[in-house]
């Protein structure tokens, strides 16, 4: 089954249960929108090893922390919105450096805006990770990208 739904269109499925195979749309922008993705006895594919995914793809869960509980099995509790597999995820997206860089610059308490090294492959909705510089290891943050200049690696987070 060939899923094609974007924001606008997609409803909030309840209890989503992938027992075939459920491919995206290629070059889309697609976005599910479900409380329980079970993928069972099945498999989910964005995207292949040769063809990997040119749009953006989103699985956004639902659920309230006093919703009930989603149970498979009657013997195992999966919570209240959740992504269980015991078949095989696919995901195949534009490929990323994932390359580690240091701050350029001294950032204060507060501040939105960091430094960093120019030339990234940094995009908005990225999310990084800030690390300490002290030896207290629970000081770390992370943060989501808004702006990232490829040219003088300044990031507004």
């Amino acid at each position: 089954m060939i899923y094609d739904l974007n924001d606008t269109e997609a409803p909030i499925y309840n209890n989503t249960e992938i027992n075939g195979i459920l491919t995206f749309k290629n070059e889309s922008n697609l976005h599910l929108r479900v409380k329980h993705l079970f993928i069972r006895a099945g498999e989910l594919h964005i995207g292949n090893e040769t063809h990997r995914f040119n749009g953006t793809a989103k699985i956004t869960l639902y659920g309230e922390k006093n919703m009930e509980a989603m149970a498979f099995d009657n013997a195992i509790e999966g919570g209240n919105k959740l992504i269980a597999n015991v078949g095989l995820i696919k995901m195949y997206g534009q490929p990323r450096t994932g390359k580690l860089t240091r701050l350029h610059a001294e950032v204060a308490k507060g501040s939105s805006e960091i430094t960093v090294e120019a030339g990234l492959d940094w995009v908005p909705g990225d999310r990084i990770a800030l690390g300490p510089t002290s030896f207290v290891h629970d000081r770390s943050e992370d943060n989501f990208v808004t702006t990232y200049d490829i040219l003088t690696g300044a990031v507004t987070l």
